[in-house]
């Protein structure tokens, strides 16, 4: 029996999970309160960092997080978003900032 419902609760969580991934929009973007609202929250800015979910429902819209909303917006023009490195934390959008850290400290700045 415990073990139906270990297998019953894991079935659930795998089914009901949804990831979010970084975009960069593309254009401005308005948030619904619900995905069968017609009447926007916001409208997300241009170029705006956003997570949104890998899913979408029937009607094309897609859970998207920005800053404190958790709402939904209808089909999202978006680009990935890469603004970090697995090498470097140091390293956002497209610069390496070792160099300056070691200069703010005093030091020689580190060559690759």
């Amino acid at each position: 029996m415990k073990k139906s419902l270990l297998y019953f609760v894991l079935l659930i969580s795998a089914v009901s999970c949804t990831n979010y991934y970084t975009f960069l929009l593309q254009e401005d973007t308005p948030l619904y309160a619900s995905n069968d609202s017609i009447i926007s929250v916001t409208i997300i800015t241009k170029d705006s960092e956003v997570f949104l979910s890998s899913k979408a429902d029937k009607k094309n819209f897609r859970k998207l997080k920005w800053g404190n909303y958790y709402r939904w917006a209808i089909k999202p023009i978006y680009t990935s978003y890469i603004g970090y490195s697995k090498k470097s934390s140091y390293y956002l959008h497209g610069q390496d900032h070792l160099p300056a850290i070691a200069r703010s400290r005093g030091q020689e700045p580190p060559y690759r």
